[in-house]
């Protein structure tokens, strides 16, 4: 479970909550990585300032 959520980018003391195959949902199958929220986040602002 912890490697699921380092490979989507979470730190390691990231908690995430609940019984094995929600914690699964909560990493694999609901979570964007991180770091395609912060670009995409970069990317909107430096439009908006344009």
């Amino acid at each position: 479970m912890n490697q699921a959520a380092l490979f989507q980018g979470f730190p390691k003391d990231w908690e995430i909550i609940g019984r094995k195959a929600a914690r699964y949902r909560q990493v694999i199958g609901q979570a964007s990585p991180l770091s395609v929220g912060e670009t995409l986040g970069l990317a909107t602002a430096r439009a908006r300032r344009s």
